[in-house]
């Protein structure tokens, strides 16, 4: 909505370069199977979700502490198209 104001405003010929990102909040997810040994989001995970939801994954970003050793925390997972839902299946880390 505010990419759509901004354009409005600007002078011809000028354009907004971001693209609207969805983003999906995901909760109880694994750890392990997220996260690697220096607490990075696995590049494998972000294929997978794009992948079963016929979609682009812009990034995926860890809400949870990190420094603190919990099994199971939340993440947001940001989509170049909106979707109702993302299908998620068992991942083993």
């Amino acid at each position: 909505m505010v990419k759509r104001i901004a354009e409005t405003r600007l002078a011809p010929g000028a354009h907004i370069l971001r693209d609207d990102l969805y983003p999906i909040r995901v909760d109880n997810v694994s750890r392990m199977a997220v996260l690697d040994k220096r607490n990075e989001v696995r590049a494998a995970i972000t294929e997978m979700l794009g992948q079963e939801n016929d979609t682009e994954v812009a990034k995926i970003a860890w809400l949870s502490k990190r420094d603190i050793p919990k099994a199971y925390g939340s993440m947001v997972v940001y989509l170049k198209k909106r979707l109702r839902e993302l299908r998620v299946s068992r991942v083993e880390a």
